[in-house]
């Protein structure tokens, strides 16, 4: 079994540069990055938790708060000087406070769809902090078989989703069978930490990485899959995102991952919530790779990916190691103090 997971952090990595295909025009593809980031993220919470649920929820803050609240600000402030930017978003009070505390709520200009966040990605982070409220909730009520719970309140949620027509922000937004990719991470982990799971030969390996990347090319053609909603999506997308993981894990544990791979899964994260800005940017400012042409071909590889993956690596350094590492620290230190007080 693997302890460090470096295939995750590749994992994490290949889903985050999938995510940035969806927001380059030309390309306009690989939202399915976001099912995988899920996936993972059931397995790992099932991971951090095996022995100890030890300060779960200011663990999970510390890892997704400053960063989200920092690219939540950024954008709030560009939208308030400069609001003819954006054409489908406004900025206002509400939304703002409700951005900031990974609220849903109703836009108009959306036609009515509830949607979670100024920051265009952050709708994935609400879901995120939904099911770690959740995980938590059913660690308090049995640890053991946390998982049995958190799957059974999103299957009641999908039910409810599925045959409860309401306008209500909570059923819209939450009652959507994307949560049960989380327990399709949970799953993948109780398959894999078997005790009794055997190790893969070398060939074995080689072969499920070639099925692993073919099932992640063919990702891409689902996009031309005329669009659906509900349970059919989650088929889109769940069942191939849960087999390329189990794929990968497999393949590669035993094996080593090349290191820049494992780099560009650490700031996997930051390149998630930053690469919005550096597309945008590009494309207002400089030139637009919203439709194909060889240029932007030649400076999408050249030019726009190597600078979002370096503001993402200078996100990473900054905020998600220097920043985070003194905010565990000052609260250490207040909590030695207060335990000092007589």
């Amino acid at each position: 079994m693997q302890t460090k997971f470096d295939s995750i952090q590749m994992m994490r990595g290949i889903a985050a540069f999938s995510v940035i295909g969806v927001h380059i025009g030309m390309i306009g593809n690989g939202a399915f990055g976001v099912d995988l980031f899920f996936c993972i993220s059931g397995f790992i919470m099932m991971h951090v938790t095996e022995r100890s649920a030890h300060q779960f929820l200011k663990k999970r803050a510390i890892r997704i708060i400053p960063l989200y609240w920092f690219t939540t600000i950024v954008v709030s402030v560009v939208m308030f000087f400069k609001p003819d930017l954006f054409k489908t978003s406004i900025l206002t009070l509400e939304y703002f406070i409700k951005s900031m505390l990974f609220t849903p709520y109703y836009y108009h200009r959306l036609n009515e769809q509830p949607i979670n966040s100024i920051l265009p990605v952050g709708w994935t982070l609400v879901m995120e902090v939904f099911f770690y409220l959740l995980f938590f909730i059913s660690m308090k009520i049995n640890h053991k078989n946390r998982h049995y719970i958190v799957t059974g309140i999103f299957v009641v949620m999908n039910i409810i989703g599925l045959t409860v027509k309401s306008d209500n922000t909570f059923i819209r937004f939450y009652c959507v069978p994307t949560l049960l990719e989380f327990s399709l991470g949970i799953f993948a982990y109780k398959l894999l930490t078997r005790s009794n799971a055997k190790k893969w030969s070398r060939s074995a390996s080689i072969i499920a990485l070639f099925i692993a990347s073919f099932i992640w090319v063919s990702l891409f053609a689902l996009k031309y899959i005329p669009q659906t909603t509900g349970i059919i999506e989650l088929v889109k997308y769940g069942p191939a995102t849960f087999v390329f993981f189990l794929l990968v894990f497999k393949a590669l544990e035993e094996h080593s991952v090349p290191r820049p791979l494992i780099i560009l899964g650490n700031i996997s994260y930051s390149l998630y919530l930053t690469h919005l800005f550096v597309l945008q940017g590009f494309n207002r400012l400089v030139y637009s790779t919203d439709s194909y042409s060889l240029i932007g071909v030649v400076l999408v590889i050249f030019v726009i990916i190597p600078t979002t993956i370096f503001v993402a690596w200078v996100s990473w350094w900054l905020i998600e190691n220097k920043f985070t590492e003194w905010i565990k620290n000052f609260l250490s230190t207040r909590v030695t103090k207060s335990l000092r007080m007589p």
